[in-house]
């Protein structure tokens, strides 16, 4: 009997494009542009108005006789200020790597995305820094009974309090969003108070989505902080140190941030927080917000992805927003 064949006689090896593993994370994991939109400015530095809320809301209409005087009144106007900082990043793709490179076009792609995610994790960072805290917004609330007690613990009622107190801001086109952890989350969607609202309604409900949370809580939507970062700095891969396990939500605190959001840019439209980003100097990339770009760098013998933002993360109307801290034991 003639000898068969074995399965390395009739293939070789090589790399199977579907099958590459790139730990790329999506745009819908980011919450920065869902919380706080981008809103392009002319200047990279300025000032903006402030009209006194306190005045514009007060009852100051009064009768008048024939001939009398109007009652006269007024409002105070204040400034706000933004600076919009350059933040960078760039990759390089040397000629030797590319002319090996069993898929050209996909590395070149996850190149470009890379640039951009770093980015995208930058902001989310620096909204978890500086806005999803406390001491920073209109309101700061540590609930006494936490959220993980089925039997005290209220968290529907507790959001409810924030947006009564959201919405005597007076501010109209407003969306109430709600942004916390995936700790919380998961805690929150388990609730018997949550779940039995859709028992009979969907199959769902031993397992509810953000939007249909977001439904039980009064919310226009909830965002679930889902990007990570990784806080290790890069080593030799020649010393053997493994710095690929210390990834980490980005958003970690057993916080509920609910705010008041406006995706109308018109004029003397309040919201809660905008990121201003200028473009002036930049070709416009991504949503004209992330310049992007690929240049030649012969000295080096490879190409370079790079990509830059102006951009300022700023907390235009504190009174729109409401902080649940510690919602977690």
């Amino acid at each position: 009997m003639p000898s068969l064949p074995n399965i390395g006689d009739v293939h070789s090896n090589s790399r199977e494009a579907l099958l590459a593993v790139a730990y790329m994370q999506t745009q819908s994991m980011f919450f920065t542009p869902r919380v706080a939109p981008f809103n392009p400015v002319r200047n990279k530095t300025n000032e903006y108005e402030i009209y006194s809320r306190a005045d514009m809301n007060r009852d100051e209409v009064g009768k008048r006789p024939p001939g009398g005087k109007f009652p006269l009144g007024g409002f105070r106007v204040g400034t706000g200020t933004y600076s919009c900082q350059n933040y960078a990043y760039a990759e390089l793709i040397p000629d030797e790597i590319l002319a090996n490179a069993d898929n050209p076009s996909m590395y070149e792609r996850a190149k470009v995305h890379a640039v951009v995610n770093k980015h995208l994790i930058a902001l989310d960072r620096a909204f978890a820094t500086d806005c999803f805290t406390t001491g920073v917004w209109g309101t700061d609330l540590s609930p006494g009974d936490k959220w993980d007690d089925e039997t005290s613990g209220d968290p529907l009622g507790d959001v409810d309090t924030a947006i009564c107190e959201l919405k005597k801001v007076g501010a109209p086109g407003i969306r109430w969003v709600g942004l916390t952890s995936c700790d919380v989350f998961n805690t929150i969607k388990r609730r018997a108070d949550v779940t039995d609202g859709f028992k009979h309604v969907t199959a769902a409900a031993s397992n509810l989505t953000p939007a249909l949370v977001a439904q039980a809580m009064g919310l226009d939507d909830l965002i679930v902080g889902e990007s990570v970062f990784n806080s290790a700095n890069e080593t030799d891969p020649a010393g053997g140190v493994n710095d690929d396990s210390v990834d980490s939500f980005i958003l970690s605190a057993d916080n509920f941030l609910v705010l008041g959001v406006s995706e109308i840019q018109a004029e003397g439209q309040p919201t809660a927080v905008r990121t201003h980003v200028w473009n002036e100097v930049s070709d416009m990339g991504l949503n004209g917000t992330i310049s992007t770009r690929r240049i030649r760098l012969d000295d080096c013998k490879a190409d370079q992805i790079d990509a830059e933002m102006y951009w300022d993360i700023n907390k235009c109307c504190a009174e729109l927003g409401y902080m649940l801290n510690d919602v977690l034991p």
